[in-house]
């Protein structure tokens, strides 16, 4: 009877690492493609809200790990997918916008296929930020 108890938690710890697994490439690969951003999630103060963006930016993400930005600063780079659902931005430019921060790591969600939010982790804003983006292009 022992063994059995055994082998059943043995196939039961290996087919949730596995799904694990699944979920983290299902999402990495989801994140492929351009992204427009929309809406910024600001606050002065009291209760945040998102905000139609003046300036749209794009960013396009590849199967290998590139990044490229495009719109008031054109940047390229590479971008880190870690579990938990966050992503670390790798810019080779000097100059980078607000929601591209070297060293950031950010925390991101998706909303359906083609709605992709992120924010940094840990929260560096005092009222929390955040940037919500449209997926244009499956690249």
């Amino acid at each position: 009877m022992k063994t059995i108890y055994l082998i059943f938690f043995a196939i039961l710890f290996m087919n949730t690492a596995c799904t694990k697994s699944n979920q983290e490439e299902n999402i990495s690969q989801q994140l492929i493609g351009t992204w427009k951003h929309t809406e910024s999630y600001i606050s002065e103060g009291g209760p945040g809200f998102w905000v139609p963006v003046e300036n749209e930016f794009t960013y396009t993400f590849s199967n290998s790990n590139e990044l490229i930005t495009s719109g008031e600063i054109n940047c390229e780079g590479t971008y880190t997918f870690h579990s938990n659902d966050l992503l670390d931005f790798n810019p080779n430019c000097t100059e980078f916008n607000l929601h591209i921060i070297p060293g950031i790591t950010y925390k991101i969600a998706f909303g359906g296929d083609d709605v992709l939010s992120f924010v940094p982790d840990p929260m560096l804003c005092d009222e929390g930020c955040g940037y919500k983006l449209i997926k244009i292009s499956n690249n």
